[in-house]
């Protein structure tokens, strides 16, 4: 069975990702764990809101106990409860709506008594998933306009299937990406296949499948040629930096919100590489709104260094003003010279302080010791009253200071 999803966001227009499932159950929530990730900071999104399972042969939509319920075609859902989904069904959760575009389910199985099962093959599981996998990519290949899906897809595989060992089944499954069947037995070539015409060795029992031969005077390869290392390489390279930039974004992000209270709109999908990938690099979209997107992720990068350059300030604003203060606090002499200026009541009797200099430096002491108690008994008194507004003015100065030089 397979059911089809397709996602928008009622806040954002241009917000849209299609889904196909063909297991259960299908958990959705803000979770990045989740299989249906609903990014939202205003946490509208439970981190486990809803699943989609299979009961009795239907698919079934069942709230988890969710905090602002989940909602199927304008009907709130019981918590716990299973509801059947169809084909044009839509799923309200938060901001976002899911629409079940398709719903394909299984053929019941013939009843043929003559039909005897003479063996179960442990492949068959995997080579379910695998053929649904192939299908999948199949058809997203198939549906990109963009001229340099050839090259993507070839730089992917290639990064993938080069960082594991698939002598044992890499023979037998050339043949049928090469050729299309396993029975027919050639002389060992290279062929060109569908997919993204990466060349398959078709004897290459030792190596993994989809592995390219690569001389070993490798730097003359990239002056004439394809460098299929480099490529792969430069691919690995770059998403682990937009891994790091999308990490440092929400860093920051989280900062505002949980120390000053500031919630900040998401103007750009950073929950993972493919998607601030696919906001930046849509082929869809005009030559105007890639520039906009692009300056909108300057934006974000400026921000970052500021956001750094700001905590480096705080910090050392925050120990230096903030030691100052928690010292003055508990500072003997300024305490004797606050007592001096009291007086002493006996009866109608005011004596001032400063003319009984032991009592003085007695009461001083006990003040000393008063406050040094309260402060050790309590560490997030120190934090909250001297060390974090000298933090917040050192980081905001900068911050500030940064957006006017930029």
């Amino acid at each position: 069975m397979q059911i089809k999803i397709l996602i928008k966001n009622q806040k954002q227009s241009d917000y849209l990702e299609n889904l196909a499932f063909e297991r259960s159950p299908i958990i959705i929530g803000r979770e990045s764990s989740c299989d249906v990730v609903l990014s939202d900071p205003r946490k509208l999104v439970s981190r486990k809101h809803a699943k989609i399972i299979v009961s009795n042969g239907e698919f079934q939509i069942v709230d988890m106990l969710s905090r602002n319920s989940t909602y199927c075609n304008g009907t709130q859902l019981d918590p716990e409860k299973e509801y059947q989904l169809n084909t044009g069904d839509s799923i309200n959760i938060g901001e976002f709506v899911l629409e079940v575009t398709s719903i394909e389910r299984e053929e019941p199985e013939e009843d043929d008594s003559q039909k005897t099962m003479m063996f179960l093959s442990p492949f068959a599981e995997d080579v379910a998933n695998l053929s649904a996998a192939l299908k999948n990519l199949s058809e997203k290949y198939s549906n990109s306009e963009d001229q340099m899906k050839s090259e993507y897809l070839r730089m992917d595989l290639l990064s993938n299937m080069s960082k594991d060992n698939y002598k044992d089944i890499s023979s037998y499954l050339s043949e049928y990406f090469s050729d299309g069947s396993a029975d027919k037995k050639e002389e060992p070539v290279q062929s060109e296949n569908k997919w993204g015409d990466i060349p398959i060795q078709k004897e290459a029992e030792q190596e993994p499948i989809i592995k390219p031969k690569v001389e070993e005077h490798k730097p003359a390869a990239k002056s004439g040629g394809d460098d299929y290392s480099f490529k792969s390489q430069f691919s690995e390279s770059f998403d682990i930096l937009l891994e790091s930039i999308t990490k440092l974004i929400q860093g920051f992000w989280q900062f505002r919100q949980e120390f000053f209270g500031v919630t900040i709109y998401q103007s750009m999908p950073t929950t993972s590489v493919e998607k601030l990938k696919e906001f930046l690099f849509d082929p869809a979209i005009s030559d105007e709104e890639s520039a906009k997107r692009l300056e909108l992720f300057k934006e974000e990068l400026n921000k970052i260094q500021s956001h750094q350059v700001g905590l480096l300030d705080g910090y050392h604003d925050s120990v230096n003003q903030g030691i100052a203060k928690v010292l003055n606090e508990i500072d003997p002499e300024i305490l004797e010279n606050k007592i001096n200026s009291e007086n002493l009541k006996l009866g109608k009797v005011n004596i001032p302080f400063k003319y009984i200099p032991l009592y003085a430096k007695i009461k001083s002491v006990q003040m000393v010791k008063s406050i040094h108690k309260k402060l050790k008994l309590d560490m997030n008194v120190i934090e909250r009253k001297h060390f974090r507004p000298a933090f917040m003015k050192g980081y905001q100065k900068r911050s500030h200071h940064g957006k006017d030089t930029e």
